[in-house]
């Protein structure tokens, strides 16, 4: 497997250009701010990461982006406006399949284009570094999420009774071949 430490294995891969992947549907068709950058994080990031997971329903820490910013088989990606960062994704890689862990915006940019932004450098990264699937679990009653993973191709494999607490609420698991 090709390892991912310092995301190195990506450096060549994360260019400007366009966000979308072609068997993703090609290019964002609601593309994010042109002021919005999606790059791989980098230690001076992770205070502003941990701000905006805080207001998620299941947050990371800091520390726990800094683990996943160190690990070999992680890949943490930014998104920052005018260099300040307004949102993060998280993916796993182990042998041939990616793990879509977290991924988290700043309110106010939810529903641009972002979420997607990240979503599809992502998926198009772990497709690079050998991954052939996305896994991802996502509440059940977070219908905008799981409509942008419906476009992007996932499907349910199964629902989690009781996955999720704070609030309650069962989860669903999504795959998606790359």
């Amino acid at each position: 497997m090709e390892m991912l430490k310092n995301h190195s294995a990506f450096a060549r891969l994360n260019h400007p250009g366009p966000l979308g992947h072609p068997s993703r549907g090609g290019e964002l068709s609601n593309p994010p701010c042109p002021d919005i950058a999606i790059v791989p994080a980098a230690p001076a990031h992770l205070p502003g990461l941990a701000e905006i997971a805080a207001a998620a329903p299941d947050p990371w820490s800091e520390s726990g982006l800094a683990a996943a910013l160190r690990a070999d088989n992680q890949l943490l990606l930014a998104a920052l406006q005018n260099g300040a960062p307004v949102g993060f994704a998280c993916f796993l890689h182990v042998a041939d399949t990616a793990d879509l862990q977290q991924i988290v915006l700043v309110p106010a940019l939810r529903g641009q284009g972002v979420g997607e932004g990240l979503l599809r450098r992502g998926l198009s990264l772990m497709q690079a570094a050998g991954a052939t699937r996305c896994l991802l679990e996502v509440r059940c009653g977070n219908a905008p999420a799981r409509r942008l993973y419906q476009k992007l191709g996932f499907a349910v494999l199964a629902t989690r009774p009781g996955m999720y607490q704070n609030p309650a609420e069962d989860g669903l698991l999504m795959a998606v071949n790359l």
